[in-house]
């Protein structure tokens, strides 16, 4: 387990935030995923593809009706050691 100091995550945080890129919702369909209250954050990332969910709840993200393989479902473990190794 990777142990974060404070610094750390403010670093992680500004990166995201820098790389970030603001993207219209339309709201115009539902993905139905087995949790209807993920459904907003799936809509957000379809219309920022390619996207990248963060969540612990994985396992609602992929067992959705419809794929969209050009969205990636992480952990914020695995997010957090990718971007603080791969600097």
């Amino acid at each position: 387990m990777i142990s974060q100091t404070e610094y750390e995550i403010e670093r992680l945080l500004a990166y995201l935030v820098a790389i970030a890129v603001e993207s219209k919702v339309r709201y115009l369909w539902r993905p139905n995923l087995s949790d209807p209250g993920d459904d907003f954050v799936l809509e957000i990332a379809v219309s920022g593809q390619p996207a990248t969910i963060v969540t612990h709840n994985t396992k609602d993200f992929t067992r959705g009706e419809l794929y969209f393989p050009q969205i990636a479902i992480c952990t914020p473990h695995y997010i957090v050691r990718e971007v603080l190794t791969h600097e």
